[in-house]
């Protein structure tokens, strides 16, 4: 669904449509800082205005939390040499849906397609971020990744 229909079907539930557009927005910003520290353009400390401490991530691969904005900034390290490794210059989202659950919290999921100088992508994964507000802006509490070859998130989430 896009963005215009999600906000619009929001107002007719009397919801946060607002706020579904400050998050968007939000999100496009976090996206590009994401790639710009990726790509040694930005100080990797500016993740912290997006990543909250404590921070929960989770993969196939692991399951923790995060408790101090040192090992938040090594797991930002450790992801971003492992994607230099393998080529990586920027990223591509290919879906992305934003649900509100109040006007102080929130998911954005997004299928991130990491590419290479040539644009081929280098690696793909579902990615689902919890978000809460902290004061005026928003923050980023939890990650979950999960690798796919999908293209959309509806094919790519269990659901029950």
């Amino acid at each position: 669904m896009s963005i215009e229909a999600s906000e619009q079907s929001q107002q007719e539930k009397g919801g946060f449509a607002t706020n579904l557009v400050d998050v968007d927005q939000w999100f496009s910003t976090y996206f590009q800082t994401f790639i710009d520290i990726g790509a040694g353009l930005k100080d990797p400390s500016e993740i912290l205005t997006y990543w909250g401490v404590p921070l929960h991530s989770s993969s196939p691969k692991h399951s923790k939390w995060l408790k101090s904005a040192k090992e938040v900034m090594d797991f930002l390290q450790d992801m971003q040499k492992g994607l230099k490794e393998v080529g990586y210059t920027h990223t591509v989202a290919i879906d992305k849906m934003i649900t509100m659950y109040s006007e102080n919290a929130g998911r954005v999921e997004t299928i991130m397609s990491r590419r290479g100088k040539d644009d081929l992508e280098v690696d793909r994964a579902a990615i689902s971020f919890e978000l809460r507000r902290g004061g005026k802006e928003w923050i980023i509490i939890s990650t979950t990744a999960q690798p796919t070859k999908l293209t959309k998130l509806q094919d790519v989430w269990l659901e029950f």
